[in-house]
């Protein structure tokens, strides 16, 4: 062996052991910046639960438009209003009625106190994510003020069966189910009730049935 091919030799092993020390330092940082991302998510949940115990005062009957309508799970600010196209028997479910979408009502974030109403199809689903692109604004939900959220962040679809479903599709900060992270592209079934974190925003999941 020639010095050359030594210090070659040398150079290589040096190499690897910096890519993988590096390797392993990436991994480290990754596991930590998820559950920092966990973290931070049950915090700002707990905050969230705090704010909405808190009691109400006496309540005048001509600011009903301020009531938190604890049972239904939706926060009115004053002169907004929140439909819901929602069975008026919550024991009726999915084997009475057939479900034909979803009424979204954002319990938190930039855009708290927001609804909208959400009919994905088979192989046509509703976008979620900070886009103001056309197919955000008419069919999906467009949370242009939350910074936490991905341009493109995730889908609500519905399956051959007609099963709901939630799935994140690419996000920087991912998206929860409780404090749990949901993993991208794998889609989660949503039952009526769910609250699912994006970015900043908590969404609640509120199924319409057919009338």
């Amino acid at each position: 062996m020639t010095v050359e091919d030594f210090i070659n030799h040398v150079v290589e092993l040096r190499k690897a052991d910096v890519m993988k020390t590096a390797h392993s330092i990436c991994e480290s940082l990754d596991q930590q910046f998820k559950e920092g991302i966990v973290e931070i998510r049950a915090t700002q949940r707990e905050l969230s639960e705090q704010s909405q115990r808190q009691p109400l005062g006496p309540v005048n009957p001509n600011q009903q438009d301020q009531i938190n309508i604890v049972g239904g799970g939706i926060i009115l600010e004053k002169n907004q209003s929140v439909h819901q196209s929602v069975s008026a028997d919550p024991a009726v479910d999915s084997e009475e009625k057939d479900i034909t979408g979803l009424e979204v009502i954002i319990m938190s974030g930039p855009h708290k106190g927001s609804t909208y109403t959400l009919r994905p199809k088979f192989r046509a689903p509703c976008y979620i994510g900070r886009s103001t692109g056309k197919k955000y604004r008419e069919r999906g939900i467009s949370l242009k003020n939350d910074g936490e959220a991905s341009t493109n962040h995730a889908k609500i679809g519905m399956d051959k069966d007609g099963i709901l479903f939630f799935a994140d599709t690419g996000s920087t900060n991912g998206s929860f189910i409780g404090d749990v992270i949901l993993e991208e592209g794998n889609p989660y079934h949503i039952k009526n009730g769910d609250v699912l974190m994006v970015g900043s925003s908590d969404l609640k999941m509120v199924y319409s049935y057919s009338t």
